[in-house]
């Protein structure tokens, strides 16, 4: 059973809601198209980064309540992409599990600006696929639950904006 729904649309500066993603390198550095959604985006998330000694390593994630201006956010997830040098070594797939692990049942909006991705296309898709993979559950064989018991894990919402969606929705 498939437990996370993707989508692809440009970047436009609409947001679903719930969880805002940001990749960032070990810089810290956000895309333009984060800074235009919320100005002073960067900067929020180097002081939040700093009092939580989030480095931009490989696949890690700091969690940020949403700013004032971010209306139907709930919270910034920064996921770290690491050291430019090392990011065409990077395991996208893994970064898209930790990513599907972190949102698990909520609607969550990736800003997919890559920062120095060796082909962002492919990694897009990697990542996309280890979001899918991390979510899938094979419970066909499993005892149907009653009523009573505690409810189904809820689908996740992925919106993933991108340059160009059309491409992306090929590589899918």
């Amino acid at each position: 059973m498939d437990r996370i729904t993707i989508e692809f649309a440009e970047l436009d500066g609409s947001l679903e809601g719930g969880d805002l993603v940001v990749l960032v390198g070990d810089d810290l550095a956000v895309g333009p198209e984060a800074e235009r959604l919320r100005p002073g985006l960067g900067a929020l998330i180097r002081r939040a980064a700093a009092a939580e000694r989030f480095k931009g390593k490989a696949k890690a994630v700091l969690a940020i309540p949403a700013p004032d201006g971010m209306a139907g956010i709930d919270r910034v997830l920064v996921l770290g992409t690491g050291p430019a040098a090392e990011r065409g070594a990077l395991d996208w797939k893994g970064v898209g599990g930790i990513l599907a692990a972190r949102i698990g049942g909520r609607s969550a909006t990736l800003l997919a600006e890559m920062p120095d991705a060796p082909d962002g296309g492919a990694a897009l898709a990697d990542l996309v696929l280890g979001a899918r993979l991390r979510a899938y559950a094979f419970d066909r064989y499993k005892t149907k639950k009653k009523k009573d018991d505690e409810p189904d894990a809820e689908t996740a919402r992925l919106a993933v904006r991108v340059g160009d969606a059309a491409g992306a929705r090929a590589r899918d």
